[in-house]
This record gives structure tokens, sequence and C-alpha cells, in this order.
């Protein structure tokens, strides 16, 4: 995989990546997770989105890798809103990125949906959720998005491309999983931002071939209580030291955690 994994270019040293190429990586990865949910006989449960999992090829193209930790569910999980559907007796996932369900016993594919918000937020923050929960719950609550983005996408989003996206990824970690969209509708709401986005590029190059966009801020509001979870989830003392029996593979590996 020539550009290595997504995790490098939003945390590491790496060039920035411009909007459009990010969300066509989110497009990519929500399109796999997709087929994993519904496109074969049996599901399988990823149980370990994150950055780092998702590796890009020579064309960028985004590639699910890594599943140690996956599960095989039921056969068939289109339907938009199930139960639970196992009982885990442990949990297991990467710190910062593992639904709040599991860690009570239940898992989904559901759990996969919230772990891609989260790694969606990321990607529009450029920063790790763990590092910033603060500060995006604030600007969200606020209605000043744009505070909280990565400061090369700033002027570069339409407005239009930004509510959909944020809105999906905030849905996608909603606290009840049977409250989440399906990895399908993830998939088209991030095809209509991309769509959105190049609309309004088109609109700006038709008036200046030669013009940079520079899109306005603009404030909009998302209600926070259904993703409240986030600040006690991230505002633990220490990684794993308020996680009975947490086993930490290495820094920002996976994590197999005993139910407590």
């Amino acid at each position: 995989m020539t550009h290595g994994g997504l995790g490098g270019h939003l945390f590491g040293n790496a060039d920035p990546l411009p909007w459009k190429r990010r969300l066509e990586i989110c497009i990519g990865t929500a399109r796999g997770l997709h087929y994993l949910h519904t496109g074969a006989k049996y599901a399988i449960i990823h149980r370990d989105v994150k950055p780092h999992n998702i590796l890009l090829n020579e064309n960028w193209d985004a590639k699910l890798s890594d599943f140690e930790l996956s599960v095989i569910g039921p056969s068939s999980m289109s339907k938009p809103k199930p139960n639970a559907l196992t009982k885990e007796t442990s949990v297991a996932g990467t710190y910062g990125y593992v639904a709040p369900e599991c860690f009570h016993g239940e898992l989904s594919e559901k759990a996969d949906v919230c772990s891609l918000g989260i790694v969606l937020l990321e990607v529009l923050c450029g920063r790790r959720m763990v590092d910033f929960i603060s500060r995006i719950i604030t600007c969200i609550k606020n209605g000043c998005v744009h505070d909280m983005m990565d400061p090369f996408l700033k002027g570069k989003i339409a407005p239009v491309s930004l509510i959909e996206y944020v809105e999906i990824a905030l849905n996608c970690v909603y606290a009840d999983p049977n409250e989440r969209p399906s990895m399908g509708e993830v998939e088209v709401t991030l095809e209509l931002a991309l769509e959105l986005q190049e609309k309004a590029d088109l609109v700006i190059k038709a008036d200046n071939p030669y013009a940079v966009y520079a899109y306005e801020d603009v404030s909009f509001r998302f209600s926070v209580e259904k993703i409240a979870w986030l600040v006690s989830y991230y505002g633990r003392e220490s990684d794993a030291g308020s996680i009975s029996d947490a086993e930490l593979v290495s820094d920002g590996e996976a994590v197999s955690v005993a139910k407590s």
C-alpha cells in the first residue's frame, strides 16, 4: 500500500490531504464496511476500525486491514435498526474507537458504525479525538464547527458539504446503537457530501477558472445530547487505568478488555 495508513496522513508528518481526497477515502472505507456487513452470506463485524487500519494504495483507494479481532455475525444484518446481535464476554478494539455498548457486552455492526463516526470526526479535525474531545463538543454545541477543523481545510469546504458530513459523523456516534445509521446510509451520505463539494467547486470555477477556493465559515448547530457519552469516555484519567483488566498491545494498537 504505497501511501501507508490514513493515520500517518492525519496525525503524522505527511502532507495534509485535500478535502475531496479525504471524502473519497471515507467513502471507500464505508463501502468496504458495508460489504462486510451485508455483502456475504454471513456478516463480518470488523471491531477495530481506526485510521491506522485504513490503508491507501497508489491511487489513494482505501483498503481495510487487520481482521484479527473481527467476528462473524448472523446471516443478515441489512436492517437499519437491528438489536444487539451477539453477547460478548469481553471488549475488543482500540481505545478511543470502541462503541459504548461494547462495554456492556453488546455487539452488532453498529459498533463499526460508531468507530467509523469517530474516524470521520478525526478526518475533519486532523487530530485524535482523545486529545481534542472537549473542543469538538464545545464547537458543535456553539455552532462553530469551523473552529475545530484541520487548519489546512479552512476555507476549502463548501458549507453544504460540511453540513452533510458533520451530521452523518455525529449520527454515527450516537450512544444508542439503534439510532445510528446503517453503513449503507453512511456511504450514501458521504457520496452526497462529495457531490455537493464538487458542484460548489464547479460554480466557483465557472465564474473564475483561476479562482482559489475560499468558502466562508457558516455557523450551524447540532444537538450534543446523544453524543455526551464521548466526554466521559475520553475523559478517563488514563487510557487503561479506568478500564478494568485492560491490556494495551502497544500505543495506538488494539485493546483487549475484560468485561467488568
